[in-house]
C-alpha cells in the first residue's frame, strides 16, 4: 500500500492493521525519522511492528511516499519468483 508521509499514524494503523506508537510522532513520515533515527532518503527501508515502509520519494527532509507492506506479505513477495504482490490504492 502507498502511504502520503503526512497521514496521521493512527490512520495508518486503522486502514492497514497495525499498531504503531501514535505517542511517538504525528504522522508516518515523523514516526519513521523517530524510529530509524536519522533524516531518510529514497530507497531506506526502516522495519516496523508487523510491517516493512520503504520510502518511495522525499520532499525536502520528508518522507513524501512510502510503501508499507505487511511483514507476512513482504516474505512472500520476497519468495514469489513473480516479485511483489500488487500494491492496494494509496491512503
Amino acid at each position: 500500500c502507498i502511504v502520503l508521509g503526512n497521514v496521521h499514524v493512527d490512520r495508518v494503523n486503522r486502514a492497514l492493521n497495525l499498531a504503531l506508537d501514535a505517542g511517538t510522532a504525528d504522522t508516518l513520515s515523523g514516526y519513521l525519522v523517530t524510529v530509524s533515527g536519522k533524516i531518510l532518503s529514497e530507497g531506506d527501508c526502516v522495519e516496523l511492528p508487523g510491517a516493512i515502509a520503504d520510502v518511495l520519494e522525499i520532499s525536502g527532509n520528508r518522507a513524501k511516499k512510502i510503501r508499507i507492506t505487511p511483514s507476512d506479505r513482504k516474505q512472500k513477495a520476497d519468495s514469489h519468483p513473480g516479485g511483489d504482490l500488487p500494491d492496494h490504492d494509496a491512503l
